[in-house]
């Protein structure tokens, strides 16, 4: 995966400089699917905790709780789809399991940045 690609994905997700760099860091990794795989996974779950927090402070109105939610149900199945991905891909590296495991990262970027947005109250 180019890095142009994967640092491409750090900014369309908001990332902030350590992100930026997990994501860099993974670009150069032996594994590179596997590693952005991963990062992403970690991205997601921090975002989603930053979403909790939200909740929590009771900061958020009712409908804005309700699209946090309903935009996290519909992006949490598509980063776990990615991990039996990054699996098969780790174990076998196939021309199918690449572009399986860069499928998945595409769509996981695209859903993990719809979340930000709907964090971000958009």
């Amino acid at each position: 995966m180019k890095m142009s690609f994967l640092l491409l994905c750090a900014l369309a997700l908001g990332a902030c400089a350590g992100v930026k760099t997990a994501y860099r860091t993974a670009a150069a990794d032996e594994n590179a699917l596997y590693a952005t795989a991963y990062v992403l996974t970690e991205h997601y779950s921090i975002v989603l905790e930053q979403a909790a927090i939200y909740i929590d402070r009771n900061t958020l109105q009712e409908a804005q709780i309700a699209k946090l939610r309903e935009v996290r149900d519909r992006v949490t199945p598509i980063v776990l789809a990615m991990h039996p991905l990054a699996e098969a891909y780790k174990k076998v590296k196939t021309p199918e399991s690449t572009a399986a495991l860069e499928e998945a990262i595409a769509a996981a970027s695209v859903a993990i940045a719809e979340f930000i947005t709907a964090v971000r109250g958009g």
